[in-house]
């Protein structure tokens, strides 16, 4: 009775009205969307999502040419506003002294000055700003997320951008220096940007809901028009895997390696005519 009761008031919502429009399969608690998830291409490349294109000015004739780099930025390290955990927080501040040379000098430089002002104690707010209580009885009080830094056009701090004026390439320094190391980014990198472009919707079931921020989410994913637009989701790189098989390692990572096991095997009669390549991203 009360389980039908939640139904009359939320059957409603965009999400439900969404997967009633949609092909879903079910894997223990989590309703995955197959269009988004299961045979939907898509791959991370710092490069694809970059658009160089040159500005007309009155000095053409002279032989300079200047390059609007604000369009250029098209990427998911631009203008994010990603919220981090106390303890991923910690994480990144015990591989800040790796890390730092990764990034690029602009955020070198803050995260340096930072340190030689404050000392080596306060790595975590080198990168990060402490979100604070504004009402009730603890107002003030630390709180147990940050919001990232982002430095000059609203870029993350750690985002580091290289280019020639014609071909630009994108890279995270905390996954790059992941690499680098030998480590996994997925225990130094924060899982909102290592998770994205997934969305995982919490239902009124109890369940969830597995599917992409795009246009035809955004509206219950709570993402933006231009993130659900990004290039790498609107145009992929073609012969890209598809979603589920490129976040392959993500998808063990939150729900284990049964799990992913059961979702391959459902999804596989979608793919047995396709003879789709599973290799996994580059990422950024």
């Amino acid at each position: 009775m009360f389980r039908e009761k939640l139904r009359s008031f939320f059957e409603k919502t965009p999400v439900i009205h969404y997967m009633k429009q949609v092909e879903t399969l079910t894997v223990g608690e989590i309703i995955i969307d197959v269009d988004k998830v299961i045979t939907r291409p898509y791959a991370c490349d710092g490069a694809h999502c970059l658009s160089m294109k040159p500005l007309s000015n009155h000095l053409d004739d002279y032989g300079f040419t200047f390059y609007n780099e604000v369009a250029a930025y098209g990427d998911c390290c631009r203008g994010p506003v990603v919220f981090i955990s106390g303890a991923e927080r910690q994480r990144i501040a015990e591989h800040l002294d790796g890390i730092v040379p990764h990034m690029s000098q602009e955020g070198r430089f803050i995260v340096r000055e930072y340190l030689r002002q404050q000392g080596p104690a306060h790595k975590e707010a080198a990168f990060a700003e402490t979100a604070r209580a504004t009402r009730g009885q603890h107002a003030g009080e630390a709180m147990d997320f940050a919001k990232m830094h982002t430095i000059w056009g609203d870029q993350c701090i750690f985002r580091t951008l290289e280019h020639d004026g014609v071909k630009g390439h994108v890279r995270c320094a905390i996954h790059s220096y992941t690499l680098a190391a030998g480590l996994s980014y997925l225990d130094v990198k924060p899982v909102d940007c290592w998770f994205w472009p997934l969305a995982l919707v919490p239902l009124y079931t109890g369940q969830f809901f597995l599917t992409l921020h795009t246009e035809e989410t955004r509206h219950f994913t709570e993402e933006s028009e231009s993130y659900a637009n990004k290039r790498c989701i609107a145009d992929p790189i073609p012969g890209s895997p598809v979603v589920y098989q490129t976040f392959k390692d993500e998808l063990v990572h939150v729900f284990g390696q049964t799990w992913y096991d059961e979702l391959t095997i459902q999804a596989s009669p979608y793919h047995e005519s396709e003879g789709t390549n599973a290799e996994n991203r580059t990422g950024i």
